[in-house]
């Protein structure tokens, strides 16, 4: 029951559509719908654009893809790897559990506060860098036999928290930083490499004990500060309009005003 939006019907072409959703909101909003009025064709030449998994490693868009496909896969190995390894901090495992999972609730709404605050991009890389702070924290604590169990159980949450807000916030400069035609394959692949990082994060949390208790956390906290360093590549989007980015790629002002006008009656 939930239409497509009126950009991707405009970018693929099926005006109709799109005209369809523009009536349908006039009508909701009790406004007059211009029946004369139309849209232009999206692209110039009248050519749809469609984009392809190769578009993503052209010259412009390749260091981007790549720096977010590190940032995704780390996202969820640190994601799940926290979760498993704090899982029996103090020796009560589901109640280690509880605790760690807490702040998940408080990370989202931080998250949504930041990411239009003080942007996406700065988001990600505080996020990324206070996780991997958290666990080189706390590696270094149980190295030296330093054992507190509300502190590491607090250290735990601290960067379980970031952890999520980076990879939230991860998410919409994701979205934010590829035009329509091929934002959904870019998607597509960020899911499957944050998927690996899933599978993987078992391998480290649980597997690297019989060599070292302290080996997990130190090989978790690499990532998130990779991530953080090569994060600072990315461009920010907060307040970039993402049509820009569109336009950027050969869509014409001219189909931008038309579509404006339309939603402007409605």
């Amino acid at each position: 029951f939930v239409p497509e939006s009126i950009r991707w019907y405009h970018s693929k072409g099926r005006i109709d559509d799109a005209l369809s959703v523009l009536r349908n909101v006039s009508k909701w909003n009790k406004r007059t719908f211009l029946e004369k009025k139309t849209l232009e064709p999206f692209y110039k030449n009248n050519k749809i654009e469609e984009g392809t998994y190769l578009d993503l490693f052209t010259k412009k868009h390749c260091l981007k893809t790549l720096i977010l496909f590190f940032t995704w896969f780390t996202g969820d190995c640190v994601y799940y790897g926290i979760s498993l390894a704090f899982s029996d901090l103090s020796g009560h495992r589901h109640r280690d559990f509880v605790l760690i999972s807490l702040p998940e609730i408080f990370a989202n709404l931080l998250a949504i506060y930041a990411v239009g605050r003080i942007g996406r991009k700065k988001t990600t890389i505080i996020g990324f860098a206070v996780t991997a702070i958290g666990l080189m924290t706390l590696g270094t604590l149980m190295y030296n036999d330093v054992h507190y169990q509300s502190l590491n159980i607090v250290v735990g949450m601290i960067g379980k928290c970031f952890g999520i807000i980076a990879y939230c916030s991860n998410q919409i400069l994701s979205v934010e930083s590829y035009p329509t035609n091929i934002r959904s394959q870019a998607m597509g692949l960020f899911y499957v490499f944050s998927q690996l990082g899933g599978a993987l994060a078992p391998w480290i949390a649980k597997g690297l004990l019989r060599y070292h208790v302290t080996l997990p956390l130190f090989v978790l906290g690499v990532f998130p500060i990779i991530a953080s360093i090569l994060a600072l590549s990315l461009k920010e989007t907060k307040g970039k309009d993402i049509d820009q980015q569109e336009a950027d790629e050969g869509i014409t002002k001219n189909n931008e005003q038309s579509l404006n006008k339309n939603e402007t009656h409605c």
